[in-house]
This record gives C-alpha cells, sequence and structure tokens, in this order.
C-alpha cells in the first residue's frame, strides 16, 4: 500500500507513506500531508458510512476521547481520514511481546514500564466513562482502536463507528471476540456501561499483567472457548487448575488492591455482570498505585515496580537492595466519638493511634513526594488532586517539610516548640525518630508531655473546632 494513492469522498487525493497498523479487521496507514488512513474490512460499507457519518455530525471531538473523522473514503475501500495524530502509538504494539529483546527492556524501556501503563489506563477508564455519561456504548472495544499520545499517555480512540446507543446492537458485529462480554457473545444481550467494563478489564489485565485473564495452561489449545470464560480466570484464588507458567514473574506488576478489582470482573462478575466494579472504582485503585511505584536506584536498571510490602526492599527487575522511605496515610476509626479536649485524653492516645487503619501507602520516590488533598481524605471530591504538603529526604536523618497549601489545617509537634500549627510556605527541619503528636489547643504541651510514645514522624489532618481538636487523619514516615 505504501506509494499507493486513495481518494475520499470529496474528491480529495492522499498518497500512503507509512503503515502503522495492521490486523484481520483494521488497517491504519500514515499519510502524505500527515493525516491518517483507517480502512475496515468485513463491514457493509452503506451500513458504515451511514453511521460514521451521523457520529461526524454529533457532538464528539477528541476532548470527548474519540477521533472524529474529517473525510470518508471513496469505494471500493471501507474507511475513513482521521486528522493528524503526532506520531501517536496503538495501543495494541503495547500488549505484544515479541522475545526479540529481554522482557524487562522491552517492558520498561521499549513499551513506557508500569508508569506509562498505569497513566493509560486511567485515561482509558476515564474516556468510557465519558462515553456513558453521553449515553454511548462501545461495541468493539479493542486495543487496535485506541491510540496513545506522546508524552502525557492520554489515550483516544478512533472507531467512531462503534459507538452505539444500546438498542443499536443486533448482535451481529463482534469483531473482537476476546474482548466482548460473555452476556453479548453468549446471550445476546444488549451491551452496557457493564460489558465495557468487562472489556476494559480485559485490556487492562494485559496492559499490565500480560496475556489473557482466561488464557491459561489447561486452555492454550481451545483459546476461542477461553475468549467464552469457559475456562477458570487465570488467577482464580480457588481454582489453580489454568495458571499461566512461565508468567508468575508479572504478577507482581498489578497491587492487591487491583487484584481484586480483576477477581471481582472475571470471577464473581463472569456471569452476574452486576458484580463487576465500576470503571470509577479502577479509576481510584489505579491512582492509588501510582503511590507505591518505586524506581529503582541502580543507575543501570532504573526501571518501576510496585512496592508490595515495607520490608522487602529490592527491586524485582535487578534484585538490586535499596533504601526506600515510605509514607503511611492512617484514618481514625471513629473520630466522632474521639475528641482531644484536655489533658485528661492523652493516657488513650496510644493504643487509639495504633488501632486506626491504613488508607494510603506512598513511596518516597527520588527523596521528594508531594502530598495531596486525596492523601489526608480518601473521600474529597473536590481538588482531590490538589497539592497540600512537600516532603524532602535531606540525608539519612534529616527531613525538610513545608505546607504548600492552607486548604487542610496540619499540626505537627516539634520538641523543643511544642505544638506547631503548619504555615504556608514555611520549611520544617526535622530529625527521623523525632515523634510528632497532635494535642489539643487549650493545652501546653510542652510543660505537661512527656514523648514516651514509638511512633514515627506523624503529621495529623484535624478539624479545629470550639471542643478542641478533632483527629481526622495522619501520616506517619517509616
Amino acid at each position: 500500500m505504501i506509494g499507493k494513492k486513495i481518494v475520499d469522498t470529496n474528491g480529495k487525493e492522499y498518497t500512503i507513506v507509512k503503515q502503522f497498523y495492521i490486523s484481520t479487521y483494521n488497517s491504519v496507514y500514515g499519510l502524505e500531508c500527515g493525516a491518517v488512513a483507517k480502512f475496515v474490512n468485513d463491514t457493509d460499507r452503506d451500513d458504515f458510512i451511514k453511521k460514521v457519518h451521523s457520529r461526524m455530525s454529533g457532538d464528539f471531538n477528541k476532548a470527548a476521547g474519540v477521533v472524529v473523522p474529517i473525510a470518508v473514503l471513496e469505494a471500493p475501500y471501507t474507511g475513513y481520514i482521521l486528522p493528524k495524530l503526532s506520531n501517536s502509538i496503538v495501543l495494541e504494539d503495547r500488549l505484544r511481546y515479541d522475545g526479540e529483546i529481554e522482557f524487562n527492556d522491552w517492558f520498561n524501556k521499549k513499551t513506557g514500564g508500569i508508569l506509562e501503563r498505569i497513566h493509560v489506563g486511567i485515561s482509558l477508564a476515564r474516556c468510557l466513562r465519558t462515553f456513558h455519561e453521553r449515553g454511548y456504548v462501545l461495541s468493539n472495544l479493542s486495543p487496535e482502536n485506541i491510540l496513545i499520545q506522546p508524552f502525557t499517555n492520554e489515550v483516544v480512540l478512533f472507531c467512531i463507528e462503534d459507538l452505539i446507543k444500546p438498542n443499536e446492537f443486533d448482535g451481529s458485529d463482534i469483531r473482537y471476540a476476546k474482548y466482548v462480554a460473555p452476556e453479548l457473545r453468549e446471550h445476546f444481550r444488549m451491551p452496557s456501561s457493564l460489558s465495557d467494563v468487562y472489556s476494559y478489564a480485559v485490556i487492562l489485565f494485559e496492559l499490565l499483567r500480560r496475556g489473557h485473564p482466561f488464557v491459561g495452561e489447561q486452555s492454550l489449545d481451545d483459546k476461542d472457548k477461553a475468549y467464552r470464560g469457559k475456562y477458570p480466570y487465570i488467577d482464580d484464588p480457588n481454582d489453580e487448575s489454568n495458571r499461566q507458567d512461565g508468567l508468575e514473574f508479572t504478577q507482581h506488576l498489578i497491587t492487591d488492591p487491583l487484584r481484586g478489582l480483576f477477581e471481582r470482573t472475571f470471577c464473581e462478575g463472569l456471569l452476574n455482570a452486576y458484580e463487576r466494579p465500576t470503571l470509577s472504582e479502577y479509576i481510584e485503585v489505579l491512582e492509588a498505585s501510582l503511590d507505591i511505584i518505586r524506581h529503582c536506584g541502580n543507575l543501570e536498571c532504573q526501571s518501576g515496580f510496585f512496592v508490595a510490602d515495607k520490608h522487602k526492599n529490592r527491586c524485582i527487575w535487578c534484585q538490586e537492595e535499596d533504601d526506600i522511605t515510605f509514607l503511611e496515610f492512617y484514618e481514625t476509626v471513629s473520630v466522632s466519638d474521639y475528641k482531644i479536649v484536655d489533658s485528661k485524653n492523652l493516657s488513650g492516645i496510644k493504643d487509639f493511634v495504633h488501632e486506626n487503619k491504613v488508607v494510603n501507602t506512598m513511596v518516597l520516590n527520588n527523596d521528594i513526594v508531594f502530598l495531596k488533598n486525596k492523601h489526608f481524605d480518601p473521600m474529597i471530591t473536590n481538588n482531590r488532586n490538589k497539592e497540600v504538603l512537600k516532603i524532602e529526604k535531606l540525608d539519612e536523618i534529616n527531613y525538610a517539610i513545608s505546607k504548600r497549601s492552607n486548604s487542610i489545617p496540619l499540626y505537627m509537634h516539634e520538641p523543643k516548640l511544642g505544638l506547631v500549627k503548619m504555615e504556608e510556605k514555611t520549611e520544617y527541619v526535622f530529625k527521623k525518630g523525632v515523634t510528632a503528636i497532635l494535642y489539643p489547643t487549650n493545652y501546653n504541651v510542652s510543660e505537661n508531655m512527656a514523648l514516651d510514645m514509638s511512633i514515627l514522624n506523624e503529621f495529623y489532618n484535624v478539624n479545629d473546632n470550639e471542643n478542641g481538636l478533632q483527629l481526622r487523619s495522619y501520616v506517619k514516615i517509616l
């Protein structure tokens, strides 16, 4: 096809100069003018053109997560012309390891590593959620129709013909069997946001874990049946009969919360779509996973990985040990029943604090980290990603902390100064191992309190009201 000239229905001529991607159903080529041509196989041309024209006249745009064609190809071809896509990458290319180079180099250097993959997963979930909010679903979601934007890792879809209203689906146009939810393929039900969640989860699984969630040792010779979910999920906690031999290592490339979402999708949610997680749940878990990605300190490696256990400090790629600093975020068990208002409360602080639950964990990468609103309050909806606190490791003993916003009142205890309300843009330097404790504003800490607690470097997020300081959450540096 290189050098071939094609014409759109307006009579404009284009020259093909580059091949981007070819599959059974689609082929994508770069044009001399910088635009892109997409050819679609095995579909009725008249129905295809009608559907594309209806979408082109709708309210879709790149901001909504889909690339809108600028022209339709003239017969004998079925397809359309897309605007210039600035060296975008087809997601399919991020999923297929060909074995020509070491897996480490392919995963981390050639195809972006764990950090880029998480950002792609978040962007794709948000994109699908936007479609659902507009009343559309995808009848054929596939990595062949998803583009990754360079540098930002944002995704856009170039399959506007597959955006449909649920009542437009007739069950006859299923092209990507391995990504289709069982209820569409087996029972010819209408697609829904829940069927899109299933397709999304398969793509995300392939992107992070490698391989299809139902193609294991038991099903290697019957992939079509595996795509229908007729074999056990390969990571089913209650059935080991269909594991993926040789790929056990890749289990370290997903977090435990994400593993739980996959189980809900491919076990409980396989036949009962209402048991599947929502896209919002996937987004929340993926965003949280960004906080525990550690970049190896070995300059010859520098690969990213999830730190699942704070007692293990070895890179999963090169096995080199590294000094990792962790931050753990705690939420109080019942803030409404516990207020620190006077000295009589102090005797119960130690036991109470240790019973609180961890709601977030972070890894201090490159000796610096920015804490955001969402870290102190997981339920916050407005300005979730607004930076509140900066923590910087100065050396093996000293850390610097500076408050970047006054949106949350923060207090720390410094032995020489007592209780200090942190001020914006003021830097506080402290030594690792010094205890920071929350006390009421109406109590003189320096005269009445002995530092006998073993908790390291804690910062408390509190409600300051007429009854004193109410403990909401705090963070420990370990």
